[in-house]
């Protein structure tokens, strides 16, 4: 079985809306970082942070490699790959790219994460939208599963799973067919109802906020922190200033 993709593959394998979001890719990280920047994909069990996480794991890292930068997509999969998620992952680092910032937060980071994807995967989704490829069905799956893993009853007295719970929530309600989202709500509402009182906040933050423009989506970021009363420290994180800086390293 392959156990690494480089882009040349890549683009040998998958039809133009695919095509499409590489040469996006390929275009910001030139405008924006001076270089293209050459597309990976391996098993995210390749990664030693990623290697033992029991869950579902999809990701992207730019990182050096032989002198050159290379943006890494960690997938759950490659065999076969999923293009869908494969161009989900590089549409975060176009809208990185794209002036975008996310949250880092010092001792809860999944925290963090599940707060950048829920702040992003609007403008995401539009993106990808635009380029034909359509992630509504698989949206929309997710919102099945979460139906399936919210009917059991609650047992948890734990204050930040339910607002890491929240967040997943959320994210899939922003975005859910209207009918599955509404099945999705009455079921968290009878079987999590703290869980449900968090995601009301989340949803209704996100109503005062244009997700898609990117200093509104800051805005919005920084006022769920407070809303969702985390205690933790966090900080703003430009990635595209990050990225500029590994660039001048090599």
């Amino acid at each position: 079985m392959k156990r690494l993709y480089r882009e040349h593959d890549l683009r040998a394998e998958v039809g133009k809306p695919y095509i499409d979001m590489l040469d996006l890719w390929t275009t910001c990280s030139r405008e924006n970082i001076g270089l293209p920047i050459e597309i990976l994909v391996l098993d995210r069990r390749e990664h030693p942070k990623f290697k033992d996480f029991s869950g579902l794991l999809n990701s992207a890292l730019p990182e050096v490699i032989n002198g050159e930068i290379k943006l890494i997509v960690y997938l759950e999969t490659i065999n076969p790959i999923d293009y869908q998620l494969m161009s989900h992952e590089i549409g975060h680092w176009i809208l990185n790219l794209r002036g975008f910032k996310t949250v880092r937060i010092k001792e809860a980071s999944f925290i963090g994460s599940l707060i950048n994807s829920l702040a992003h995967h609007r403008p995401l989704y539009e993106l990808q939208q635009s380029l034909k490829i359509d992630p509504q069905d698989s949206i929309d799956q997710r919102a099945r599963d979460y139906i399936l893993l919210f009917g059991e009853r609650d047992n948890s007295d734990d204050n930040n799973s339910r607002i890491a719970d929240a967040l997943m929530l959320s994210d899939i309600l922003l975005s859910c067919s209207s009918s599955i989202g509404l099945e999705l709500n009455e079921t968290t509402a009878r079987n999590y109802p703290l869980t449900k009182q968090f995601s009301d906040i989340i949803v209704e933050t996100a109503s005062y906020y244009n997700l898609h423009e990117r200093e509104s989506n800051l805005k919005f970021v920084r006022m769920l922190y407070k809303n969702l009363k985390l205690k933790n420290d966090w900080n703003i994180v430009n990635n595209l200033y990050e990225l500029r800086s590994l660039s001048k390293k090599v």
